[in-house]
């Protein structure tokens, strides 16, 4: 609105005296003035903040840029002139569509009307500079500031963009991390809620990560077992007591894909996430790991259990040769018939049972590779099955091929194998039922579709009518502690599968839940066949001649070979050590007689064992032929035995019959 000075009109009439006329003057000269002051004022208001925006336009860190309807630039700031690299002449004569990336001139066209009817925009894109970069910018655009005239205000962000991308691959490597990695690592909220869930997670606790995030840690995927001590632990992070978050491991049982709990190791780390406290859970199944240790464990408490029967066993069965020995010898001078002879079997008989649980001893201490020779099976299948299945429910049925062929196996071992095996169709039937045992002879050809070479096996055939095996497990009966038994090793199955692949044979088990299990051995046969369930050792003996030396710390068993030897028509030589054999030796070879056969006791407490006189008797004479005598016969193989020169093995305990055997087998070879 225009400002009243309060002057005198212009079109009044001029007065006719000088002094009205000065003083009208005076009045016109005062008004004039004051208007003067009045306009320095508008310029002053004006001026202030015109200086204020040139100020701000030239200084401005942001670019900034000024153009026309048509989209051509009529100002740009010198932030703007460095950050494309063009003089402001230089830009003046562009236009938005030159120095956009990406976009087709009618593209941007189209874009820049759009933008003028919006009023505003914000957003990213790329300048061009003027050799041809690519810039990220971020701008805010305002249309018609003042009429006809649009203003960008456009920030570097190239920095941020940087720092955006180092984020984005720190977050992909981090992702690639917990992906690969073996442990399960899980993030937790403030509620202890899940956050975060890799896929090791997923495969321990059985559970998509789209499931779980959001669930309750502690309730959701812990039995009540262990969940009080985790929860426990977790609330002792919000009272940032030091604990498991100072780097100890919590050890607590958790629900797990295969439907069995698993003893799982935790160590929980505390940080802040985006102004929120959160929980860094890093789990690790340690189940395998813990069972190992207990049967590490309980492997050096048998060990140490192992090396005291052995002990008992090797004293034992030294005992049981003088036994078994001489009750041998006086079966031979009894009448069959006679009743004398009748208490001598029976008593031969309870020292067959106590070397059978020698041989345990022996095998549960030291263990070792099968001494192989043709066996007839008959017997052995027979006597295994019904010590397994005595005093319990279960009904064996057994059915053996008359023309079975002798197999080529440790008697001992695969005894051991077929006790197992019933052993488990016992405990298959609490209730009682059914165990079918059937050996048969078979031709295995290369179609046979079974892991052994070409050639004539015996079959063994153990089957039960039990629960049967579920098939998750199926895969794992072979595999050393594994056993869904109660109170079971998981051995069984395991030592069976040892032993048998030292046979240069193969077990094969086929079960299915509710339909029972079947057993499959195939062992190698010998060209010996004959029928064997009826058959008996026999008593007969093979006499012979020559002159053997015997070694042994046991004056009861030099005495009683003393006997047998004598009986069988050789010269016995006794020794019981080293120093006393090889003089004995010297003297007869210095006499010009020899020595055919040396029957060495393998181990000699606080000396030299059967080895290493051995060794000093063939430097003696190299033609003697050594038999190694010791109740750790399976710890030898007959292939091992050869190896270290000696041409046979007598298992302690022995009976005469035994002696005359290898001696006549090694005589005759």
């Amino acid at each position: 609105m225009p400002r009243s000075y309060n002057n005198p009109s212009w079109d009044e009439p001029l007065p006719d005296d000088l002094e009205t006329l000065a003083q009208r003057v005076g009045e016109l000269r005062a008004g004039l003035q004051t208007r003067d002051d009045d306009t320095q004022g508008l310029k002053d208001t004006f001026h202030g903040p015109l200086d204020q925006y040139r100020s701000l336009f030239k200084h401005a860190l942001d670019g900034i840029l000024i153009a026309d309807d048509d989209g051509r630039y009529v100002e740009a700031n010198p932030a703007i002139c460095e950050l494309l690299g063009y003089s402001r002449e230089e830009l003046l004569s562009l236009g938005v569509d030159d120095i956009t990336f990406g976009l087709q001139k009618d593209q941007v066209a189209t874009l820049w009307r759009q933008f003028i009817d919006a009023g505003q925009l914000t957003g990213e894109y790329q300048l061009l500079t003027k050799d041809g970069n690519r810039l990220d910018m971020e701008y805010l655009a305002v249309a018609n500031y003042v009429p006809g005239r649009h203003l960008s205000v456009i920030r570097d962000i190239r920095d941020r963009k940087q720092a955006e991308r180092r984020v984005e691959e720190n977050r992909e490597l981090l992702r690639s991390v917990t992906d690969f990695a073996r442990d399960a690592i899980v993030m937790l909220d403030s509620r202890h809620k899940v956050s975060f869930w890799n896929p090791a997670a997923e495969e321990l606790f059985g559970t998509k990560e789209s499931d779980a995030l959001g669930r309750d840690f502690a309730t959701e995927f812990f039995p009540q077992s262990g969940r009080d001590r985790l929860i426990e632990t977790l609330n002792d992070s919000k009272e940032e007591r030091p604990s498991t978050f100072s780097g100890e491991f919590l050890e607590v049982p958790a629900f797990s894909s295969g439907g069995r709990d698993r003893l799982v190791e935790m160590s929980l780390r505390k940080f802040d996430f985006n102004a929120e406290e959160r929980l860094l859970a890093v789990i690790r199944d340690i189940t395998d790991r813990r069972q190992l240790e207990l049967e590490l464990a309980k492997s050096e408490r048998l060990e140490s259990i192992g090396v005291l029967a052995g002990g008992i066993a090797h004293d034992f069965n030294n005992i049981l040769v003088a036994i078994l020995g001489n009750i041998s010898l006086a079966k031979l001078d009894m009448p069959e018939n006679s009743e004398l002879r009748q208490i001598l079997l029976e008593a031969e008989t309870a020292a067959e049972r106590a070397k059978d649980l020698t041989h345990q001893l022996l095998t549960f201490s030291r263990g070792g590779a099968p001494i192989r020779r043709a066996c007839e099976l008959g017997d052995v299948i027979a006597d295994s099955v019904r010590f397994a299945s005595r005093g319990t429910s279960a009904l064996p049925e057994i059915e053996i091929d008359t023309d079975l062929k002798a197999a080529y196996v440790d008697e001992g071992q695969i005894s051991q194998v077929i006790y197992n095996l019933v052993i488990n169709s016992v405990h298959a039937m609490p209730n009682g039922g059914r165990i079918g045992v059937r050996a048969r002879n078979l031709r295995v050809s290369s179609e046979s579709n079974l892991p052994l070479t070409s050639g004539d096996y015996v079959q063994l055939e153990v089957s039960d009518e039990g629960e049967g095996i579920p098939s998750k497990h199926l895969p794992h009966v072979f595999d050393p502690f594994y056993s869904t038994k109660m109170g079971g090793t998981g051995l069984g199955l395991a030592s069976s599968y040892s032993i048998m692949k030292r046979h240069n044979g193969h077990i094969h088990l086929d079960s299915a839940e509710g339909e029972g299990t079947r057993v499959y051995l195939y062992l190698p046969s010998s060209d010996t066949v004959g029928a064997t369930i009826t058959g008996k050792e026999s008593d007969r003996i093979e006499s012979g001649s020559g002159s053997v030396l015997v070694v042994d710390d046991e004056h009861s068993i030099l005495s009683l070979l003393k006997t047998v030897l004598s009986r069988l028509g050789y010269d016995a030589i006794l020794a019981t050590n080293l120093r006393e054999a090889v003089e004995k030796a010297r003297d007869r070879y210095d006499q010009g007689d020899t020595i055919e056969i040396a029957l060495l006791d393998m181990t000699i407490p606080g000396g030299p064992g059967g080895q290493d006189i051995a060794n000093a008797l063939w430097a003696i004479d190299p033609e003697i032929r050594a038999v190694m005598s010791t109740g750790y016969s399976n710890e030898f193989s007959l292939e091992s035995i050869r190896d270290m020169g000696f041409s046979d093995c007598l298992p302690k305990p022995y009976k005469a019959s035994q002696v005359a055997e290898v001696l006549y087998r090694v005589m005759s070879s």
